[in-house]
């Protein structure tokens, strides 16, 4: 503990030493006392890094139910899958729908042995028929008019599409996959409608597919009146929005996977013909 010099001087005065040599002792002891004090530095305020916005993939990846062992599927993969179209509410009486374009067209990859998601397909399309969305189209799915202007047209799509399959490896010979929906309409109405209208050939791999309805019923005795109702029989949370593709694929995902936690094997259950 450092004196002050007051103090310093009485102490001394106390023992006979004289005052000056009191006042050379005090200084040369605080001296000493501050260069045997470490340097502080100054504070560096660590610069913040900006968080990126994360991928759809790592945002598929963050809401995967925990995985419980389940049976050896028939299928490497599955292509989970689910379309937004245009619409209306029928108020408009002076247009007529003729038909009802894919604007939203996401696909998920998940491994039958891990139940992860491996990879995404993702894609807004412009629809060509009636290019502007309807007030009702955009409340309903929330996809907004500057979302489809600039993109890739059906035909487009369907090209990028087929040149992700390839990438993926899911056309190589020997590898089994199979595109799971929630209902029949996305692969067995709506895609071929677009596809008859718009002159483009149905890819093949498209002519058949699992309806989850189907295996929710098996493993549960109830056959789901609604994809809410799927979700509640089941056990799972629905997560974002519906009618949102994405969000509808995500949680048609863990609707696969809680089936599959039933000791459930998937098997088609649904073909059509293709042009």
């Amino acid at each position: 503990m450092l004196l002050s010099v007051s103090r310093s001087v009485f102490l001394c005065r106390s023992v006979g030493i004289p005052q000056f040599i009191c006042h050379a002792r005090f200084l040369t002891n605080r001296s000493r006392s501050k260069s045997a004090r470490p340097a502080l530095k100054p504070t560096k305020k660590e610069p913040k890094v900006p968080v990126g916005r994360k991928s759809a993939l790592d945002a598929l990846r963050e809401i995967e139910i925990a995985q419980k062992p389940t049976p050896k599927q028939l299928f490497d993969y599955f292509l989970v899958l689910d379309f937004e179209a245009t619409c209306d509410d029928g108020s408009i009486v002076d247009e007529k729908v003729e038909v009802q374009e894919i604007i939203e067209f996401p696909v998920v990859k998940i491994n039958s042995n891990t139940w992860k998601t491996e990879a995404l397909f993702y894609h807004y399309v412009r629809p060509q028929v009636h290019p502007t969305l309807s007030a009702f189209c955009t409340k309903l799915t929330g996809i907004l008019q500057p979302m489809v202007e600039n993109q890739p047209d059906i035909k487009e799509v369907l090209k990028k599409f087929d040149t992700w399959m390839l990438k993926e490896g899911l056309l190589d010979d020997g590898v089994k996959f199979a595109f799971v929906t929630y209902g029949d309409w996305d692969l067995g109405k709506l895609l071929p409608r677009n596809c008859a209208y718009f002159n483009i050939p149905v890819p093949a791999y498209f002519k058949e597919w699992i309806n989850i309805k189907r295996p929710v019923s098996d493993v549960t005795g109830i056959y789901p009146r609604s994809f809410f109702h799927a979700l509640q029989v089941m056990n799972v949370e629905h997560i974002g929005r519906h009618h949102s593709g994405l969000d509808d694929v995500k949680n048609t995902a863990n609707l696969l996977r809680a089936v599959a936690e039933k000791d459930y094997v998937f098997q088609i259950t649904q073909w059509t013909a293709v042009n």
